[in-house]
C-alpha cells in the first residue's frame, strides 16, 4: 500500500444553466423502473458503454452509428448472473465488472477486440469483490475491491501491475474511483457517515479536492467523468431531491444538464450525468416525464472546453 501523501481540500465553485445541444437514444430491452439504465461513459470516438438491468443484467457498447451490442462475460453464468460495462478508452478497451458463478464472487474485467480477460485485484481470498471502473489511453485503470469477510472497500489505481491505494479521506465511509486521465489524475465518489454523496479530485501528487455542486442536498454529488483537460461530468440533487447532470469546468463553473422531457416533479428522478470525453461531450440517461422506460441522451456543449488547466 502506498504511502499517504493526501491533503483535501475544498472546492469553491458555482453553476449556470448551460447550453448543450442534446439527442437521446433508446437501449433496447430496458426494463421500466428508475435506476434502471446506467449510461457510464464516451470516447473521443463516440462509443458509449453502460448498463441495463434486465434479466440478468448486461453491459452495453453502443457505435456512433446508434449499433448497441450486448456485452455478457462468459464466466458470469448460473442464477446471478451480470455484467457491468462501466468504463472505455480511445483503444476500444472496455472495463466493467461481473458476478463469476463458479466462485461466488465479483469480478473485473478488460473487453478487448471479442476477448474478455478477468482481473481480482491481487492476494484475495475467495468470495472477495473487484470492479474496474474506468481506464485510460495508457491502460491504466481504477476500481475497488472488497476482501472477504469483512468487506470494507479499497480504492485503488492499477498502473502496469502497480497498485496505488492512496485514497484518504477521513469523513468517507465508502469510495469509489471513478474516472482516470491520461496524466493518472483520478475522479470520483464517496459517501460520507450520513450517506451523502460528494464528488472528489485526485491530482498526480495524491491531494484530493472535495466537490459538491452549489446546492446540491442529499442524497448529494456525484462525479462520473474526467478528461483530460480537466472537466469533470455526473449529477447532483437539488433541494427538493430532483437530479440534474452536469458539466464542470477546471475553474469549478458548473454548468447544469437537463433533458427536455425529462421528469421534474419526482423526487429522485431526472436527469443522470454520465462520463465524458476530450471534446466534453457528456453521456448519461435521463427519466422521461410521461413515464416511458429510461433513455440514454447525449449532451454537446455549445461552448468551448478545450482548455488546459
Amino acid at each position: 500500500m502506498a504511502a499517504s501523501l493526501t491533503t483535501l481540500a475544498y472546492a469553491s465553485s458555482e453553476i449556470k444553466q448551460g447550453k448543450f445541444k442534446i439527442t437521446t437514444f433508446d437501449v433496447p430491452g430496458t426494463p421500466s423502473g428508475y435506476g434502471i439504465l446506467g449510461v457510464e461513459n464516451i470516447n473521443d470516438e463516440g462509443v458509449i458503454v453502460g448498463y441495463d438491468e434486465t434479466s440478468p443484467e448486461v453491459g452495453f457498447v453502443r457505435q456512433p452509428n446508434g449499433k448497441i451490442t450486448e456485452l455478457i462475460d462468459p464466466l458470469s453464468n448460473g442464477a446471478f448472473q451480470l455484467t457491468s460495462a462501466d468504463g472505455l478508452n480511445d483503444e476500444g478497451t472496455v472495463v466493467g465488472y461481473y458476478f463469476d458463478g463458479a466462485h461466488a464472487q465479483y469480478s473485473g474485467f478488460l473487453y478487448r477486440k471479442g476477448e474478455f480477460t478477468t482481473y481480482n485485484f491481487p492476494g484475495l481470498p475467495q468470495y472477495s469483490a473487484t470492479t474496474i471502473a474506468a481506464i485510460n489511453n495508457l491502460g491504466s485503470f481504477v476500481g475497488y475491491y472488497e476482501a472477504a469477510p469483512a468487506y470494507k472497500a479499497v480504492a485503488y489505481v492499477n498502473t502496469g501491475g502497480k497498485i496505488d491505494t492512496n485514497f484518504v479521506i477521513p469523513t468517507s465511509t465508502f469510495t469509489e474511483p471513478t474516472a482516470i486521465d491520461d496524466f493518472g489524475q483520478v475522479a470520483g465518489v464517496f459517501e460520507d457517515s450520513s450517506s451523502v454523496d460528494h464528488g472528489f479530485f485526485r491530482d498526480w501528487k495524491g491531494k484530493i479536492t472535495i466537490i459538491d455542486v452549489p446546492g446540491s442536498a442529499s442524497p448529494g454529488t456525484v462525479i462520473l467523468g474526467l478528461n483530460d483537460f480537466g472537466w469533470m461530468s455526473g449529477h447532483f440533487w437539488d433541494a427538493e431531491n430532483h437530479e440534474h447532470g452536469f458539466l464542470r469546468s477546471p475553474e469549478g463553473v458548473f454548468y447544469q444538464i437537463d433533458v427536455p422531457g425529462a421528469n421534474t416533479t419526482t423526487q429522485y428522478f431526472g436527469t443522470a450525468g454520465g462520463g465524458l470525453n476530450n471534446f466534453g461531450v457528456v453521456a448519461g440517461h435521463y427519466d422521461p416525464s410521461n413515464g416511458a422506460v429510461e433513455k440514454g441522451y447525449i449532451a454537446v456543449p455549445e461552448f468551448n472546453t478545450i482548455s488546459w488547466f
